[in-house]
């Protein structure tokens, strides 16, 4: 589901998993579960396990964590940054800047396909780059967490 490959509200099935994969249906399972309990799929009664969509409430609430923890992660990577993040930072806005231009000369009215792909990726960099020089684990797998979930 992270992903985007399976859209919410796609049917998961152990042993077709388990076949595609090349493993017995235990670990499938086992995943599967761990996957509900991270709120990426749900197990409907007489159909199964489907990938879930997280409401427009869940979502708001999703975010607002995220801006907390991400502008609390940015005044404290400002303190804690070093210079081989710092480099790195430094190349995001032109790699952004790139993909807006890229954009604007294609006329569309929204990003998507490899354009999209593209930004994402840097876009992800960005975020994960400041996180990282917070040093905070914890912090780290909350974003995570709800980056995931957004995503789908």
């Amino acid at each position: 589901p992270a992903s985007g490959q399976l859209t919410a509200g796609t049917q998961l099935s152990e042993p077709v998993l388990a076949k595609e994969l090349g493993m017995s249906r235990t670990p499938v399972r086992e995943a599967l579960r761990q996957m509900e309990m991270e709120g990426l799929v749900e197990c409907v009664p007489r159909y199964g396990v489907v990938v879930r969509m997280p409401d427009r409430n869940e979502l708001a609430e999703m975010f607002m964590v995220r801006e907390a923890l991400e502008s609390c992660a940015a005044a404290e990577a400002v303190l804690r940054i070093g210079d081989e993040l710092l480099k790195e930072l430094a190349d995001m806005p032109d790699l952004m800047r790139g993909i807006a231009v890229e954009f604007g000369d294609s006329g569309a009215r929204y990003l998507q396909g490899e354009l999209l792909d593209r930004y994402l990726t840097v876009d992800m960099r960005f975020h994960r780059l400041v996180i990282r020089a917070v040093g905070n684990r914890y912090m780290s797998r909350i974003l995570d967490d709800t980056r995931l979930l957004s995503r789908i």
